[in-house]
């Protein structure tokens, strides 16, 4: 077969879902667990994938710019992982970098406040030489970082619908 038709096969296969959307609560806090699962791409094809919040890939965090958060994350995989807040402007002790490893089993509580304009950024682990593999895992989610500004622009609110 040709190399194009290969995509053809794509749309036989089932479509990523649309991520939760998760806020933190009225105090201003928010829980993510790291965690193992299982996706099937093809009849009887388990697959072993890691998550943030469930199976494969993790929730799309909806931030305010100026508004304090509480981030508490929980690692129940089986190795040391962190969560590094790609895109985030903010200190660096609470930005998750291989120095910050959250042992399996064990909590970390990061607070920051978010002081830069609206933009999506996404989170991830940076676990000094385990980062490509735990992304490829699954380990990974966006931030959508809003502000005054871009509360006014006519751009959908709700996650997934156009």
């Amino acid at each position: 077969m040709p190399l194009w038709s290969r995509a053809a096969w794509a749309a036989d296969l089932p479509a990523l879902p649309i991520p939760p959307l998760l806020t933190p609560d009225a105090q201003g806090k928010l829980a993510l667990a790291l965690q193992t699962g299982e996706m099937n791409w093809l009849p009887q094809a388990a697959t072993k994938t890691w998550g943030v919040n469930g199976a494969l890939l993790g929730p799309a965090v909806r931030l305010q710019r100026g508004k304090a958060v509480t981030v508490d994350i929980n690692n129940r995989l089986p190795e040391a992982s962190t969560v590094h807040w790609h895109g985030l402007e903010i200190p660096g002790d609470v930005d998750g970098g291989p120095q910050a490893l959250i042992a399996p089993g064990a909590t970390r509580t990061v607070h920051f406040t978010i002081d830069q304009p609206a933009a999506t950024c996404w989170f991830h682990p940076h676990t000094h030489g385990k980062t490509g593999h735990q992304v490829m895992m699954g380990l990974g989610g966006l931030v959508l970082l809003e502000d005054e500004e871009s509360s006014k622009l006519p751009l959908p609110k709700n996650l997934g619908q156009g």
